[in-house]
């Protein structure tokens, strides 16, 4: 009894490459696949890196918001100033300003006063726990009766 599919090969000397192409194929699979997930990765850590500047961008900003508003306040009334202990830091104000909360201290020192915004985010469990927090420094001096501004301290 003769089989029809059993037909004899003809290239004796390839036999033995036919399983080194599947082991180059799937070498070569593997290679792309770790490079897609490197990719990934990548990615991934460029859009977190991308949303922690954000989140220190705005607050940032918003503490140097805050500061310049409790200025203009302080140089309506300076009554709060002249309450202010020799090198301690007294609370001016708290509260939440778009969605972030803030507290506002003032400092005398030598003949300059310090401003100081802390800002903090509290959005997430994360930032719950973690509680990313950013500090703003203006410098007043008083100049007669009135305060000057200096600028921002480092």
């Amino acid at each position: 009894m003769r089989i029809l599919w059993k037909v004899p090969c003809t290239c004796r000397g390839r036999r033995s490459q036919q399983g080194f192409a599947s082991f180059t194929a799937l070498c070569l699979l593997l290679v792309l696949a770790f490079m897609g997930r490197g990719l990934v990765y990548f990615s991934r850590q460029g859009a977190e890196s991308a949303r922690i500047y954000h989140q220190e961008m705005q607050l940032r900003l918003a503490g140097e918001s805050l500061v310049e508003q409790q200025v203009f306040r302080l140089k309506q009334d300076s009554s709060p100033l002249a309450s202010l202990a020799e090198k301690t830091d007294s609370l001016l104000e708290r509260g939440d300003y778009d969605g972030l909360s803030y507290r506002i201290y003032g400092r005398w020192q030598g003949d300059r006063y310090y401003i100081m915004a802390y800002t903090f985010c509290r959005e997430s469990e994360w930032d719950k726990r973690t509680e990313p927090h950013f500090l703003v420094k203006g410098v007043l001096k008083k100049d007669g009766e009135q305060y000057k501004w200096l600028g921002w301290a480092p």
